[in-house]
């Protein structure tokens, strides 16, 4: 099997019968999008490229799973042996002639076999390699992307998850689209499945990579009812953060909603699809669609405790995973994800103090709060959005999230006090328990 395959605009090669071991989770996700939508021109790097990395450059991971050394040590060790090591020829050749036919900048994302399947989404966790040009630095862009698969939070992810620690890695390499606009769509929200559910927000806008909590300006709610017959446009809500006109035109917003409704009936699965829409031709780009990693509620799961108003301490207005929670909360600050959040030493302590699980109340959402967190069930955050990679995360652990709410109980609370969150699949709040 080549050690490439391409997609997007013309050039579309899928083959039915291959699989995510064959191209990882990423590449064949967009090579099936490819057929019936507009995604960027690119190419897929094979699983099996990365094998013959590995074996001809006698790299040997089978020390991994069972070592005693923490994700940063083994991390740092196996980045070293990386650093040294070079692509197989034949691949780099691949890789050459494929850029040929490509306009710079690409980027060159992870696509591994684990990731943005139906139960595990490894969302942000791993490396994508953003504007890139010239051969030399799109073959270092992969070897980054290999190296990503063990980083830190990628260990822990995969440990919490149960999954194979040292298993295949693609690579997706595409032209980075430049963008009038781009976001995230839930094309069923989990919280109200009759509706579609969008973020977007102005370039400059990460493409390929939402930003965890700049950025997101709009939000679109869409009846799924509506799309398929709306003539001209579609009815929807819409809210702007910093009360602007919407970084998207009526016309827009119904063809990002129709492409949304192609996936998942595509997919025959509720799908998180990022998208952009070209700056200078107005086109709508699919970059990139993954199964939505909980269940959705069409019914709620249970009716919400009937309490006092002063033992509210907070409304949520998104969330994750339905479940009721009595437990101590764990107040943490300085959890800003664009400040690069990485003590994981803040929970070493309430994961050993509280065993039977607690609370995080936290101001801002971060991927890495929820890796390091290993006795969390619930979060409640009064900042972020529902399209972020940490609410992604969430809901792969399962954790009961509590987004954007209306109050901030990290500067009200105290780590020990005990409170309540509650989420029945339709709307949750924090409060105490009396």
């Amino acid at each position: 099997m080549s050690a490439t395959r391409r997609f997007g605009g013309s050039e579309n090669r899928f083959v039915l019968g291959e699989t995510v071991d064959d191209w990882g989770g990423k590449s064949l996700g967009l090579m099936k999008l490819s057929q019936f939508t507009n995604v960027p021109p690119g190419f897929a790097v094979s699983t099996d490229a990365y094998s013959s990395f590995l074996e001809e450059e006698e790299i040997d991971l089978s020390w991994i799973p069972e070592t005693e050394q923490n994700p940063e040590s083994v991390s740092a060790e196996v980045s070293a042996v990386f650093e040294e090591a070079s692509l197989p020829y034949d691949v780099q050749q691949e890789v050459e002639e494929e850029l040929q036919r490509l306009d710079m900048p690409v980027a060159a994302r992870s696509s591994a076999v684990d990731e943005d399947g139906d139960d595990s989404s490894l969302a942000g966790v791993m490396e994508s390699e953003l504007h890139l040009s010239g051969v030399g630095e799109v073959l270092d862009g992969i070897k980054n992307v290999y190296m990503s698969r063990f980083c830190p939070e990628g260990i822990r992810y995969r440990q919490n998850q149960g999954l194979d620690e040292v298993g295949g890695v693609g690579v997706t390499v595409l032209e980075m689209v430049q963008p009038q606009a781009g976001g995230v769509m839930f094309t069923t929200r989990p919280s109200n499945p009759e509706r579609m559910g969008i973020e977007a927000g102005k370039a400059p806008w990460d493409v390929v990579e939402p930003d965890e909590e700049g950025g997101v300006t709009d939000f679109y709610k869409v009846a799924k009812e509506d799309v398929p017959y709306a003539e001209g446009v579609v009815n929807y809500e819409h809210d702007n953060r910093d009360g602007g006109e919407s970084v998207m035109t009526d016309e827009q917003l119904t063809q990002v909603t129709r492409i949304g409704q192609d996936i998942e009936r595509s997919f025959d699965n509720e799908m998180d699809v990022e998208f952009a829409i070209d700056k200078e031709t107005g086109e709508v780009y699919a970059l990139q669609a993954r199964p939505i990693t909980e269940d959705i509620n069409y019914e709620p799961e249970f009716e919400l405790s009937d309490v006092e108003d002063d033992q509210v301490i907070a409304n949520g207005e998104y969330f994750r995973n339905p479940g009721r929670h009595e437990l101590p909360v764990v107040v943490l600050t300085d959890s800003n994800p664009m400040e690069g959040y990485r003590p994981h030493s803040a929970f070493e302590r309430p994961n050993e103090e509280f065993d039977d699980g607690y609370v995080i109340a936290s101001e801002h959402m971060n991927s890495n709060i929820i890796n390091d967190a290993e006795n969390a069930r619930a979060i409640a955050a009064s900042e972020g959005h529902s399209s972020s990679h940490a609410a992604t995360i969430a809901g792969d652990y399962g954790l009961t999230l509590i987004g954007n709410l209306d109050s901030n109980p990290e500067e009200e609370l105290q780590t020990g006090d005990e409170v309540v969150v509650e989420y029945n699949g339709r709307d949750g709040f924090m409060y105490e328990p009396r």
